[in-house]
């Protein structure tokens, strides 16, 4: 008897892990926490980078008021916000102008992902042309809650968060959200 109580026990937490990572889903839907989007409305932090790629000033908000603002938050290394880079360059090439700008702001996961040199290097080999700010301290990462590569917020030509997306996909939301800011007044 007591051999099938430990057995039991096993199986209960093993469940009780699956349900907390959402392996398996408590409301019969599909679990993805992989694409979480949000809809918001509040002030954007200011940005700042250690170092800056492919810009010959260091961008702020404050200076970007106006325009619509996508900002990436990745790493080279992370194959996620590789495969996101084929939108990302799409929408920087189509929408890029007056009312729009994108930022990357590469956050490193590991050591080699630090060094300024590699992510100037990746950037290039990547074909990555928008501004990307070094952020190896995190001061971006932390200022805006972001817990996962990649992530993305849209930020409207008043400053304000309206769309935050974590992982990959949702490729129609987002820019149907980049089209609608874009629509609006300053």
């Amino acid at each position: 008897m007591k051999k099938y109580s430990v057995n039991i026990t096993i199986f209960v937490l093993f469940l009780a892990m699956l349900f907390s990572l959402n392996f398996i889903p408590s409301n019969g839907k599909t679990a993805d926490k992989s694409s979480v989007i949000s809809e918001r409305t509040d002030k954007a932090p200011e940005i700042k980078g250690e170092k800056w790629i492919n810009t010959d000033k260091a961008l702020t908000l404050e200076s970007l008021r106006g325009k619509v603002v996508l900002i990436e938050f990745w790493t080279f290394g992370c194959y996620n916000c590789r495969n996101t880079l084929p939108k990302m360059k799409e929408w920087y090439s189509k929408y890029m102008g007056d009312s729009f700008e994108m930022i990357g702001i590469h956050c490193p996961e590991f050591d080699r992902e630090r060094n300024f040199d590699n992510v100037k290097e990746s950037v290039s080999e990547l074909g990555i042309e928008y501004p990307v700010a070094i952020d190896n301290a995190f001061y971006n990462w932390y200022n805006y809650g972001v817990h996962a590569w990649p992530t993305i917020f849209i930020i409207d030509k008043k400053g304000n968060i309206r769309y935050q997306k974590v992982g990959e996909g949702s490729y129609r939301k987002t820019e149907n959200t980049i089209k609608q800011l874009l629509e609006e007044p300053a």
